[in-house]
């Protein structure tokens, strides 16, 4: 049972360890990360990696998304 708290400590740990990295990061860190891990594996080219590469790019666009330039949210 101990052996088994300290796993899903662990776990808990490290995956709040990789959001908070991931969130404090740069938008051109998490570029290059998720570059880096794409060529690493061999990720396909419609995977999730492809996905969060392309939410990542859309936020380097600029707009905020509430303003009135949006396309997305018109007032």
């Amino acid at each position: 049972m101990d052996l088994l708290e300290n796993f899903v400590v662990a776990s808990i740990v490290v995956v709040c360890f990789a959001f908070s990295a991931w969130r404090l990061m740069s938008a051109r860190m998490r570029l290059r990360l998720l570059d880096a891990v794409a060529a690493a594996i061999g990720a396909p080219a419609d995977g999730w990696l492809t996905r969060a590469r392309q939410r990542t790019l859309a936020r380097l666009g600029g707009a905020c998304g509430t303003c009135s330039q949006s396309k997305v949210h018109r007032p």
